[in-house]
C-alpha cells in the first residue's frame, strides 16, 4: 500500500502482515538497485526498507529505470508524511471527541441527578482544563492514582478506591455508618467531577446551608484539585462549574460556635428554586486568590436566598469566615 497506485490492504482479516517487505538498495550481489558500498548493517535497517505488495514489488524490481532509490526513498517519505498528517487528524479529532464527550457528560449528568434529587440534595463540581485541545495524550489513572493525595472528597470518614475505564474515584467509605455520600473523580482526559450530599445534608430536619463550614470546604478542596494539576503538569486556565440539585426550600445559615445569625426562621430567605448552576469561575493562574476567584459564585447561592449578596466577604473582597459575626457585633 506504499506504491501511490496501490489500493490493496497490507493486512488480512486477522490484521496479519501480507505484503512484502523489500529493500530499496538491493540486499545481495544482483539483486535490484545493491549498492557495494553498503553495509551489511546498513541493508538492513528501517530506512533501507518498505513495504509493498506483491504485485507492485514486481513492477519496480523489472523496471529499474523508473523505480531507482531516489524514486523509492521519495515515495517511502511520502508516505510517512502522509500517515503523520492523518494520525495528526486522528489525534485532533479524538481529543474533540474526549473534549464534547467530557462537556456533554456535564449537561447529561443534571438530567441523570433530576431523578434522584427528590431523595437527596446534590452538590456537582466540575474542574474542565480548557488546554484539552493543546495536549496530545491522556492521563494515565495510574498517575492520578500515584497523586492521591490531593484527590479528596469533600467530606470523608475514611476512604475507598476504584478504578473505571476511563477515570479514578475516591469516596467517603460505606463502612463507617453515615448517611451521605461523598466522591470525586477524575477523568484521563483530566476533568475532575465531585459529587457531594453531605454538605447539603438536612440538620435536625431543617433544610439548611450551613456556612462558613460550606464555603470553606469548597475552597479547601479546590485548592488541594489544583494542586493536582500542578503536580500534573496541566496548565491553566481551568474552567469551574458548581451545580447544586434539590435544593428548594432551603436556608443559608452563617453558624459561628455553634450560634446561627441568618434567617433561621424567615420564610422570605428560603431559595425557591430546584436547580441552581453559579456563575463559572476561571483560573487563569494557579497563583490566583481562590477566595476572590469564587467571590461571584457565592453571591449567586445567596441572591437565591434572597439576599444581596454574602456576607463573608470583607469591604477588601477576601474572604473570612467571621466577618459576618464581627458585622453584627459591631
Amino acid at each position: 500500500m506504499l506504491h501511490p497506485k496501490c489500493n490493496q490492504e497490507m493486512t488480512d482479516e486477522r490484521e496479519r502482515a501480507i505484503g512484502d517487505v523489500c529493500h530499496i538498495k538491493g540486499k545481495n550481489p544482483g539483486s535490484p538497485r545493491y549498492d557495494h558500498k553498503q553495509s551489511d548493517d546498513e541493508r538492513h535497517v528501517i530506512n533501507n526498507l518498505i513495504l509493498l505488495c506483491p504485485t507492485h514489488h514486481r513492477i519496480i524490481d523489472t523496471n529499474l529505470e523508473k523505480y531507482d532509490t531516489d524514486f523509492l526513498n521519495k515515495m517511502k517519505s511520502d508516505h510517512e508524511r502522509k500517515i503523520k498528517t492523518i494520525k495528526e487528524a486522528s489525534d485532533i479529532l479524538a481529543l474533540d471527541f474526549l473534549f464534547k464527550d467530557s462537556t456533554e457528560r456535564i449537561k447529561s449528568i443534571h438530567n441523570s441527578i433530576l431523578n434522584s434529587v427528590e431523595n437527596k440534595a446534590t452538590l456537582i463540581i466540575h474542574l474542565v482544563p480548557l488546554d484539552i485541545f493543546e495536549r496530545n495524550d491522556i492521563i494515565s489513572l495510574d498517575e492520578i492514582a500515584k497523586n492521591r493525595e490531593f484527590l479528596k472528597p469533600l467530606r470523608y470518614y475514611s476512604l475507598s478506591e476504584r478504578f473505571h475505564s476511563n477515570k479514578f474515584t475516591v469516596c467517603h467509605s460505606a463502612v463507617v455508618k453515615e448517611d451521605f455520600s461523598s466522591c470525586v473523580s477524575m477523568y484521563k482526559n483530566g476533568i475532575i467531577e465531585v459529587q457531594d450530599d453531605f454538605l447539603l445534608k438536612q440538620i435536625d430536619s431543617n433544610l439548611i446551608i450551613s456556612n462558613p463550614f460550606f464555603e470553606r470546604t469548597i475552597l479547601n478542596s479546590i485548592s488541594e484539585y489544583l494542586d493536582l494539576y500542578k503536580v500534573l503538569e496541566i496548565n491553566p486556565p481551568i474552567e469551574i462549574i458548581i451545580s447544586l440539585f434539590g435544593i428548594e426550600n432551603y436556608r443559608i445559615e452563617v453558624n459561628i460556635q455553634g450560634k446561627y445569625f441568618i434567617g433561621l426562621n424567615l420564610r422570605n430567605h428560603r431559595i425557591r428554586q430546584n436547580i441552581i448552576t453559579l456563575s463559572e469561575i476561571i483560573i487563569d493562574d494557579y497563583a490566583m486568590d481562590l477566595n476572590i476567584a469564587f467571590k461571584q459564585s457565592f453571591d449567586d447561592l445567596w441572591n437565591a436566598s434572597n439576599f444581596p449578596g454574602k456576607p463573608n466577604y470583607e469591604s477588601d473582597n477576601l474572604w473570612s469566615e467571621y466577618s459576618y459575626y464581627k458585622k453584627t457585633n459591631d
